[in-house]
């Protein structure tokens, strides 16, 4: 709702009830506002609080994690990731690189396809970083669907196993 038409409210709302209902109003208003922003911003603190206790329970400690990498399957397919990528924000690219290079399981391939409007210069240094991580710049925008397609086409075809 734009401003003009808030205003417009408040001045018929203050003709019919007057000024003393008017703030009242307003004031009971700012109210909701200030306790609901208070309300979220503890439930978002309360839900970090219970997230940081399950990763304190949960996560595996470095025995644990160097345990895991050294343990090796009879059978280790390769997990190809496949992303589409459009504008995505230095931050977020980052974050998935690392996620995903750090992970105990060593056989797999990410392969991200940009769509984005221009290249970006971050892009190439963060790619560049593992040797599992392909990546093709399109040109233009496909759509998530046609995005997606791309990127599965950088994946390792294999069929049952076999390469």
């Amino acid at each position: 709702m734009n401003l003009r038409l808030k205003v417009s409210i408040v001045v018929e709302f203050y003709k019919k009830n007057g000024l003393k209902t008017t703030i009242k109003k307003i004031l009971k208003k700012i109210k909701k506002i200030i306790f609901s922003s208070f309300k979220q911003h503890k439930f978002e603190k309360e839900e970090n609080e219970n997230y940081k206790l399950w990763i304190q329970n949960n996560e595996p400690n470095e025995e644990e994690l160097e345990k895991q990498r050294n343990t090796k399957f009879e059978y280790e397919p390769k997990i190809s990731i496949i992303v589409p990528m459009y504008n995505t924000k230095e931050k977020y690219l980052k974050e998935l690189i690392d996620s995903v290079v750090n992970q105990t399981y060593t056989n797999w391939e990410l392969c991200l396809a940009d769509g984005s409007n221009e290249k970006r210069e971050y892009v190439e240094p963060l790619v560049n970083l593992d040797k599992r991580i392909k990546y093709k710049f399109l040109n233009a925008n496909k759509g998530i669907s046609e995005n997606s397609n791309e990127a599965l086409k950088l994946a390792t075809r294999r069929l049952y196993g076999i390469t």
